[in-house]
């Protein structure tokens, strides 16, 4: 038996192996130029190292693209789960008002001076309005709403993709939280004017638990009402508002702050499978090349 048969695929292979994994390592290595004298080696630095700002821009495009994309974004944020996590947050908010012995005058009092009060008692449910509304943009509903989404995100996202998702969301955060709250501030007034025309008077003198307790069926009423507010904000204001940002950019210089060995890890850790495939194929490769040539040479 020819001893060729079998040391001729094992060489094949091995080089073939060898070969590959230096091929996937000259992708990364050296991180910088290497100069004999004043001539610099073919090949240095690696591709990556000395493409990083075409491929920075290139995955934060693919991330604005496909990952935090308008339609993503708009259904994760309007999903079942954002609806009651609003729900919770006013459950909170009137859970804690119905421990308030304050009379809704004795609140107002905190924001408008007793006399302009007093002033203009006759127009008491503008004042009421404007407090009621502040109240709730005191809770910074909006602020809450994408805190949650922002979870609710970082949780469906790929680790090795999380840090540079997590710049990109929190680059849109504050800026959607305003319009939300924006929004409830305009809208909330005039329907709180409305419902309070004929009973302002009335309702000054009452405690603030005691006004819970009375409207209590009213509550998904409200909760409905405020979620139609937000639904109108994001259908309207988010593609605004990642236009402003512009994701594609915020990730692009993430990706050009990275130190080289961190980018080299998070592209091993998201291409991982498929890099160790290619090696193992290149000593598939070889191992055939080397039988085959044994083959021939027999012919």
């Amino acid at each position: 038996m020819d001893i060729k048969i079998i040391t001729a695929p094992l060489v094949g292979g091995l080089i073939g192996l060898i070969t590959n994994g230096l091929a996937i390592r000259m992708l990364f290595r050296p991180m910088k130029p290497v100069y004999i004298g004043k001539l610099k080696l073919p090949f240095t630095p690696g591709l990556i190292p000395k493409e990083r700002p075409r491929l920075a821009k290139s995955i934060g495009e693919v991330i604005s693209r496909d990952l935090l994309n308008k339609d993503t974004l708009r259904t994760t944020l309007l999903s079942d789960s954002m609806k009651e996590s609003m729900n919770s947050k006013i459950d909170e908010m009137v859970a804690k008002y119905s421990q308030n012995e304050e009379t809704v005058s004795e609140t107002i009092e905190k924001f408008v001076a007793k006399n302009i009060l007093d002033e203009k008692l006759d127009n008491a449910k503008e004042i009421l309005s404007l407090t009621i509304t502040q109240k709730a943009i005191e809770q910074d509903i909006g602020k809450s709403i994408v805190d949650y989404a922002y979870e609710e995100i970082m949780t469906k996202t790929k680790p090795v993709f999380k840090s540079i998702t997590s710049t990109a969301i929190t680059s849109f955060k504050q800026p959607l939280a305003n319009r939300i709250n924006t929004m409830i501030d305009t809208k909330s007034r005039p329907l709180i004017e409305k419902f309070l025309e004929d009973q302002a008077e009335e309702i000054l003198n009452m405690p603030i638990k005691e006004i819970v307790v009375k409207y209590q069926d009213k509550i998904p009423q409200i909760k409905m009402y405020f979620w139609n507010i937000y639904e109108e904000a994001i259908t309207k204001k988010l593609a605004d508002v990642l236009d402003t940002v512009g994701i594609s950019e915020v990730v692009t210089g993430k990706i050009n702050e990275l130190e080289l060995p961190e980018l080299e890890i998070m592209i091993n850790e998201l291409m991982k499978k498929e890099l160790n495939a290619l090696i193992w194929l290149g000593g598939l490769l070889g191992a055939v090349m080397g039988f085959i040539n044994v083959i021939i040479d027999k012919l």
